[in-house]
């Protein structure tokens, strides 16, 4: 099971369908981003939960929310408890797993490690995010 701090979902998601990749590298890629689409899902979800808990909801009890995507506190007074609980949500770990093969997280440590594009940016802090996850998880299934 891969681990990544839930903030790095978002950002995740785009660079992996970016990546131009063949073969066995693209299906361990394909097979990740799956398994991080479920996990941004869970992540949208729980946000969602908690602007509700928070928000000024309409007459069918949903959160108003503005077009740029912003929404007004039901008590003001309440922002930063409601900023507390977001950046503990944002800093959980996401559990990537599901339905995969047996050599997956090395492949996807290969395909990581030799990845030939140059990267700044957010780019560059998910793809180490990532490669920090898949060395840890390949290292928690050597110690099983």
């Amino acid at each position: 099971m891969i681990r990544i701090e839930n903030r790095y979902l978002p950002p995740l998601i785009p660079f992996l369908q970016s990546m131009k990749l063949a073969g066995a590298a693209s299906r361990a890629r394909s097979k990740l981003l799956a398994m991080a689409l479920t996990a941004f899902q869970d992540l949208a979800a729980s946000e969602q939960e908690l602007v509700t808990e928070y928000a000024v909801l309409d007459e069918q009890g949903r959160p108003v929310i503005a077009e740029d995507g912003s929404f007004d506190l039901k008590d003001p007074a309440l922002v930063s408890q409601y900023l507390t609980e977001r950046e503990a949500l944002l800093a959980e770990q996401a559990h990537l797993s599901g339905p995969t093969y047996s050599e997956h997280l090395s492949q996807l440590q290969n395909l990581l490690a030799s990845y030939p594009v140059e990267l700044t940016g957010d780019e560059a802090e998910v793809y180490d995010r990532l490669c920090d996850a898949v060395e840890a998880a390949l290292a928690s299934k050597e110690q099983a």
